[in-house]
């Protein structure tokens, strides 16, 4: 299991270049069956919607739990929080909103643009919720996968929250 943030963040950035270098837009199935298999490599619980334990509130999690001394298991961490959306909201869809409030280690967020709005556009409103939220850290990490409105990769952002002096 990676030992420190820093390793988790690479990890999950190499996964997600490889799967945007693809070219095209991938179901959302088969972009958290990537995703999964690599959150247990690393060794971590992954929970996803659509699965027996489901996602909590969002597309897939990744933690680290610990087990009571009592019977079952209490969460320690969430290394990894992810949310797809094909069609997103005009102005900024609620599912990024929900990654800015997460606690994790990385945030992914992998959407198509809205037809009503640029890439540019898109982008530049993530950064502003982002900036906007009083509860965001210096050390806050996304990753972006913005698809343009056909499918193909438009643009991909590793983010980090004190490179863009938003604390």
């Amino acid at each position: 299991m990676p030992s420190t943030k820093a390793q988790i963040v690479d990890a999950v950035e190499q996964e997600a270049r490889a799967l945007f270098n693809r070219g095209y837009w991938l179901r959302k199935e088969d972009t958290l069956a990537v995703f999964a298999t690599l959150g247990n490599r690393l060794g971590f619980t992954v929970s996803a919607s659509g699965s027996v334990d489901g996602a909590w509130l969002y597309d897939m999690v990744w933690s680290e739990t610990k087990e009571r001394s009592g019977g079952g298991y209490y969460t320690t961490r969430l290394p990894f929080v992810l949310e797809s959306e094909e069609k997103p909201d005009q102005i900024l869809d609620g599912d990024f909103v929900k990654l800015v409030h997460a606690r994790a280690d990385v945030r992914v967020w992998i959407a198509k643009v809205n037809p009503l709005q640029s890439v540019e556009e898109h982008v530049a409103e993530c950064k502003e919720e982002i900036r906007r939220f009083e509860e965001t850290k210096p050390d806050d990490v996304y990753v972006l996968m913005i698809y343009d409105r056909a499918g193909k990769p438009a643009d991909f952002k590793r983010f980090e929250a004190s490179r863009h002096r938003l604390c």
